[in-house]
């Protein structure tokens, strides 16, 4: 009896931190500019992704043989 009372209270106090959690959450998503998070997130992703493609990417030397048959 006492176990379960020990997890009934466990449970509800539970439940009462996630309905806060919730709220809280809530309440600072719709104070967020979502567009200006939007295009920060965004502008991130382009310079990573280019600086990513730079670092994968051989350049051709000049004495490569494509450089001298692409003229």
């Amino acid at each position: 009896m006492i176990v379960s009372k020990v997890l009934q209270e466990r449970r509800k106090l539970a439940e009462r931190v996630m309905i806060t959690r919730l709220s809280l959450y809530n309440t600072r998503m719709q104070k967020c500019d979502h567009t200006k998070l939007y295009n920060k997130i965004s502008d991130k992703n382009v310079k990573l992704v280019r600086k990513r493609l730079t670092q994968t990417i051989i350049w051709p030397s000049e004495d490569d043989e494509i450089v001298g048959s692409l003229d």
